[in-house]
């Protein structure tokens, strides 16, 4: 068990995002630090939403932590509200990393082949910056393409190993399969798809490859056991009474 800062988005009408990964790293018995990165009011799918950018309130609350002595084992970044932002947050890491903490990078700006609204070049330059601060990245395929230029999953992993990663982990690959890359080679790991389109799954993924490491599991073995966990919650989520935006997780363990 371990102390994990998650560093996210909250999203007020929606079970995505910092609401999903607190949910799972609580129930895998760390202790879920949340310092929301933006206060967001829905998904773009229902509309324009309103949002607030945190950046001063996680400076604060970082400094907040340090005078009371609280310290990180891991740290999760999601959602990062600007440029500024990352900036700080990369700056953040190496302290963290000088402490002994490990950093998971899920570096969420594209899908779908196509970029989230208000990312540019200088923000895919921050986050290929943050690269070598990472123990772990987590890019969807569409993310992983954008920062390497490479289309084949397998090669995209490799080479955000040399951009300095530790381990890359690519999700949402075409065939059903994530592809793992680390200095024990690259491996790939099918699974069965669950029907639906399903929002937070790839933050459920994320926390629960987080929480396996942080219990000291392999690379390889935690991403398996995500990958499981993950098809049974998606598969609960399906039998619910009432469909909901997102995943309510604490409903489907």
């Amino acid at each position: 068990m371990g102390n994990v800062i998650i560093l996210s988005d909250f999203v007020g009408s929606a079970d995505v995002a910092m609401a999903v990964s607190r949910g799972v790293l609580t129930r895998m018995g760390h202790r879920a630090l949340c310092l929301p990165t933006a206060l967001i009011s829905g998904i773009w799918s229902q509309g324009a939403p309103a949002e607030l950018d945190t950046t001063d309130y996680l400076r604060a609350a970082l400094d907040s932590w340090a005078r009371l002595g609280i310290r990180a084992d891991g740290v999760l970044i999601g959602y990062l509200a600007g440029e500024a932002q990352a900036e700080f947050i990369a700056g953040q890491c190496a302290r963290w990393r000088e402490a002994g903490a490990k950093i998971f990078l899920d570096p969420v700006f594209a899908d779908n082949g196509r970029l989230y609204r208000g990312i540019g070049r200088e923000r895919l330059a921050l986050l290929q910056g943050m690269l070598p601060r990472a123990d772990y990245v987590l890019p969807n395929a569409t993310e992983a393409e954008f920062l390497t230029g490479l289309s084949e999953p397998a090669a995209a992993a490799e080479a955000l190993c040399r951009m300095g990663a530790g381990t890359a982990l690519i999700t949402g690959v075409g065939g059903n399969r994530v592809v793992l890359s680390d200095r024990e080679g690259t491996h790939t790991l099918p699974y069965d798809p669950v029907p639906g389109s399903f929002s937070g799954a790839g933050d459920a993924f994320s926390a629960a490859f987080t929480g396996g490491i942080l219990h000291g599991m392999s690379a390889r073995s935690s991403a398996g056991h995500a990958i499981s966990d993950v098809k049974q919650w998606l598969t609960r989520a399906q039998n619910l009474p009432e469909q909901r935006i997102g995943l309510p997780i604490e409903m489907l363990f």
